[in-house]
Formats: C-alpha cells, sequence, structure tokens
C-alpha cells in the first residue's frame, strides 16, 4: 500500500462560500431577535433555547469567522503561488474592510489576517434604528511585537469580497 501523498492544501470554494452564508444568517437572525419590535419572540425568550442562545452563537460565532479568515487566506496564498487566478489583491480597493488603529483600511487580505493572528475577537450586533449607517463588525485586538493593535471589521463588506472572491475562484464545471 502507498501511503497517500498530498501537496498542497485542498480548499473547498463550495464550503468556504457556504460559511460565509452562514455566517451572514447568524448574524442577520441575531439581529431579528434583538430587534423584535412585533414581539413574536417576546413569549418564547424565557425557552431553553433561548437561554442557550448566546453561548452556541459565540461558539458558531468563533468557529465559522476563524475557519472564513483560514481558508481564505490559503485560498489567496494558493492562488499567489500556484494558478494565477485572481487573488485577493484584486479585491482591495472595492469595499471598505474597516479601521485599524482609526485608520481607515480596504483591503480583505489585511481583514483576514488580522482575524487569524487576533488575541480578542468579538462582535458589535447591535441594532440601531436612529443610525442607517450601523453596520455589524468584529472587534479585533492583537499585537505586532510590542505594539497592540485594534481594529474593526465591518462583517458585511468582508463577506460580499471574500464570497465574490471565492466565486471568482471556482474550479471549471
Amino acid at each position: 500500500m502507498k501511503l497517500p501523498k498530498q501537496e498542497r492544501h485542498i480548499i473547498n470554494n463550495y464550503e468556504l462560500k457556504k460559511n460565509i452564508f452562514r455566517l451572514i444568517n447568524l448574524f442577520t437572525g441575531f439581529s431579528g431577535i434583538l430587534n423584535d419590535s412585533q414581539g413574536y419572540i417576546e413569549d418564547f425568550k424565557t425557552s431553553k433555547l433561548f437561554n442557550d442562545y448566546s453561548y452556541f452563537f459565540e461558539e458558531e460565532f468563533s468557529k465559522l469567522i476563524l475557519e472564513i479568515a483560514i481558508n481564505a487566506r490559503v485560498l489567496d496564498d494558493s492562488i499567489k503561488a500556484h494558478n494565477g487566478k485572481k487573488d485577493l489583491n484584486v479585491f482591495n480597493g472595492i469595499e471598505m474592510m474597516g479601521i485599524i488603529d482609526e485608520d481607515i483600511f480596504y483591503s480583505p487580505r489585511e481583514a483576514i489576517n488580522k482575524i487569524i493572528h487576533a488575541d480578542y475577537v468579538s462582535h458589535d450586533i447591535r441594532h440601531d434604528d436612529t443610525n442607517p449607517y450601523y453596520m455589524p463588525s468584529l472587534q479585533v485586538i492583537g499585537n505586532k511585537g510590542k505594539n497592540q493593535w485594534l481594529g474593526e471589521i465591518f462583517l458585511l463588506p468582508l463577506c460580499k469580497v471574500l464570497y465574490d472572491f471565492a466565486c471568482e475562484n471556482d474550479l471549471p464545471k
């Protein structure tokens, strides 16, 4: 019997796209629960399901955001090294990704690097009817050498760009 030989990571774009979809739906669902202006959910909020909701949300959020960031980064590295398709640099400047140390940035690769290297990742998904420009975001804190950095990464632009990136690099059917 021969041992299997694998020389490169296998990136499943379908899984990457599905995880982005799941993350968007996770945030949208939680926002809907928080913004239950019609009171549809109010009667159920005392149930065990809603008592455990925040725990499961945190677990799913953490798993999904890290998996998305790692898969997108490995796909980008693979493209740069091997096949010359559209890497993440093509998507720079399309959407504002967020703010790092009070500077706006537009690089999706920088966003995923910050997620991967963050010591702390949190989220802000509050619903604010008074702020029409509010966008769900990730808060990230990390260190580069002795310097601490602080950032906010906007969820919807990040997901849009990473989904488009995965679609651009799908294998032919």
